[in-house]
């Protein structure tokens, strides 16, 4: 997908979690890309939870924005701690 291939190239350390064909890399605190958002469950400056076809992702930090969203991508930027997914609804 090519909204990860962007954020790769510039990639530091980071992390990537995936399950139910829903993926997020976590970018060396600096933001986390998902893909196969359904839609946005709730947005804070401290945390933002992503709905998926089965289950959420929750994006914990400070200062988090959302810097990209749209055809089943999200760009969380800002300083993002921890990513978690979570089943169920």
């Amino acid at each position: 997908m090519r909204l990860f291939e962007e954020i790769l190239a510039r990639a530091g350390d980071g992390g990537e979690i995936g399950h139910a064909g829903a993926k997020a890399v976590f970018l060396g605190g600096r933001c986390a890309a998902l893909e196969n958002v359904r839609g946005i469950f709730s947005f804070s400056e401290q945390e933002a939870v992503f709905l998926l076809a089965r289950g959420r992702i929750r994006v914990t930090g400070e200062g988090l924005r959302i810097a990209r969203y749209g055809e089943g991508d999200a760009l969380v930027a800002g300083n993002v701690r921890a990513v978690e997914y979570s089943e169920g609804e």
